[in-house]
């Protein structure tokens, strides 16, 4: 939670507990207007790392949906197929730079999500039927994924 100093040492002053610091938290947050130099976010190594590596999935998810339009119609392949290899090829830079922040083991069972976005856009997108069983590996698969996330 991004909170600013003048807010945070308010808080400290004030003896609160359970439901009553949220409550404080909120009331501080809104009263005061802190300045761009008082207010401090950062994101750690690790969740860019996930970001990237779940940015990657959506990616290879619409590449390979891109790949299979481009044999669904005559007119426009090659403009299908371009798309997907120019997507895919972006995946591949997006997933190298998430390399940088999370071990290879880590990122790809996180990239497993991309298993998730080509059902998902597959269904919605292309119209294909998805059975309950391969919905049923999907949300395996998110669990999965969501316990190695829990883990980093």
């Amino acid at each position: 939670m991004c909170i600013s100093s003048s807010a945070a040492e308010a808080l400290d002053s004030v003896e609160v507990t359970g439901v009553g610091v949220v409550i404080a938290e909120v009331w501080l947050v809104t009263q005061t207007r802190p300045s761009q130099e008082t207010l401090h976010c950062t994101m750690t190594g690790t969740s860019i790392g996930i970001v990237l590596v779940v940015i990657a999935a959506f990616l290879e998810g619409l590449g390979q949906v891109s790949l299979k339009k481009s044999t669904l119609t005559k007119v426009r392949c090659f403009f299908w197929i371009a798309a997907g290899v120019i997507v895919l090829a972006l995946e591949a830079l997006v997933y190298t730079e998430a390399l940088r922040f999370l071990d290879v083991s880590v990122a790809f069972t996180i990239l497993s999500l991309g298993t998730i976005a080509v059902t998902v856009l597959s269904r919605f997108v292309l119209g294909e039927r998805v059975t309950k069983t391969r919905w049923i590996g999907v949300g395996l698969i998110f669990i999965g994924v969501a316990l190695v996330m829990a883990r980093t």
